[in-house]
């Protein structure tokens, strides 16, 4: 059986993935996985790509979900992590600064 498993929005740690990959595809036998990781945040890609350095099921991305193609801009959260409240394209989210932000790539997920 092959399972295709989409993670978007992975954050600092792709504590989601982590389980699928370490805890839920184990428990199923004859199973090719392959995974497909998108983050929008540069500086978090880097560090999760260098974390499946070696896994070639596992693909991470770094561009934003978006309803088009081309540029976003990332807006990026204040504080501290808010319980699923991280950055965001939208500035109006009341938890990201509107003056903070990385210019990020953009793709529709079809």
């Amino acid at each position: 059986m092959n399972i295709n498993y989409f993670d978007l929005g992975l954050f600092k740690v792709p504590y989601e993935m982590e389980m699928m990959l370490n805890d839920v595809i184990p428990s199923f036998t004859d199973v090719k996985l392959n995974v497909y990781g998108i983050e929008a945040h540069p500086t978090y890609v880097k560090n999760i790509r260098e974390m499946y350095s070696g896994r070639d099921n596992v693909i991470i991305e770094n561009f934003a979900i978006s309803n088009k193609k081309g540029k976003e801009r990332l807006y990026l959260q204040t504080g501290q992590f808010e319980g699923g409240l991280g950055n965001s394209i939208f500035k109006t989210k009341h938890n990201v600064n509107e003056n903070t932000f990385h210019d990020i790539e953009s793709n529709t997920f079809s």
